[in-house]
């Protein structure tokens, strides 16, 4: 507007300057929407991050505390026997409560691991049993990564997982859930490795180890002997046994199916 007109020259420079004043002012609404962004992005990470590091407090479910206790004091050398009671029909409880369905079937004798966990799961203190988000939520994604998405199945390693870490039975009700406190509780403690990991890390090789006992858990019959149940093992039963007999005479076929009457008799 150096060109106009005096008078036209007067009349643009305020709209001009309103125009300057108003882009500025734009330009610094929008400064702002962008650092108030980020500062909410920054917040969400930070309260995100809060979270996963957060541990809530775990109570173990009371028929898992007594499987344990029910367990250990079949496995205990040193239990008093009840009457009616001797060591080798101890041994022979012991062995259909490790061969049941859902249990850990690979090795004849309760590894001291598993002992050390139940032990940690009744005695430790309360603020010891904490569940850490982000080793729940690592459990539960490994899973979805690893497994098909068939429910059968991963019910199925869910209760496996819970068998191997404890050496006791799974009850059919137990689910994702409860595993997945299961197995962070034990991640944070230290009990899914031997020598001292990262619980991230723990969890992971336990968890590699484990499905691939699954996978092969129809699969433990080598050289003709079933692992578990050789001559060494069971070559010389101490325990109690019986015999049952079933049969089915079939009388009739004495004479050719002549009659019922015998049979009926």
């Amino acid at each position: 507007w150096a060109g106009a007109p005096p008078s036209q020259g007067r009349r643009m420079a305020p709209s001009c300057a309103a125009a300057a004043a108003a882009a500025s002012a734009a330009a610094a609404a929008s400064t702002a929407v962008i650092v108030m962004a980020i500062a909410l992005h920054i917040d969400r990470k930070r309260r995100k991050q809060r979270l996963l590091e957060e541990c809530r407090p775990w109570q173990p479910p009371a028929e898992l505390l007594a499987a344990c206790a029910s367990l250990d004091e079949l496995t205990d050398p040193s239990t008093p026997t009840t009457s009616g009671t001797t060591p080798s029909t101890r041994r022979s409880r012991e062995g259909r409560a490790r061969n049941g369905r859902g249990t850990m079937r690979r090795r004849p004798t309760w590894s001291t691991t598993q002992a050390a966990r139940r032990t940690f799961l009744r005695d430790a203190p309360a603020d010891a049993l904490c569940i850490e988000a982000n080793l729940w939520i690592r459990y539960r994604m490994w899973v979805d990564s690893h497994l098909t998405a068939v429910e059968s199945s991963t019910r199925l390693f869910h209760q496996f997982v819970a068998s191997l870490a404890l050496g006791v039975h799974a009850e059919p009700s137990w689910n994702g859930s409860n595993t997945a406190d299961l197995v962070a509780c034990l991640a944070r403690g230290g009990l899914l490795a031997d020598t001292w990991q990262p619980p991230e890390l723990a969890l992971e090789n336990w968890l590699q180890e484990a499905l691939s006992l699954f996978n092969r858990r129809f699969r433990q019959a080598q050289n003709h002997v079933y692992e578990g149940l050789g001559y060494v093992e069971q070559g010389r039963w101490q325990g109690d046994y019986y015999f049952v007999q079933l049969a089915d005479p079939q009388l009739g076929m004495l004479h050719c199916d002549a009659s019922w009457g015998e049979e009926q008799t």
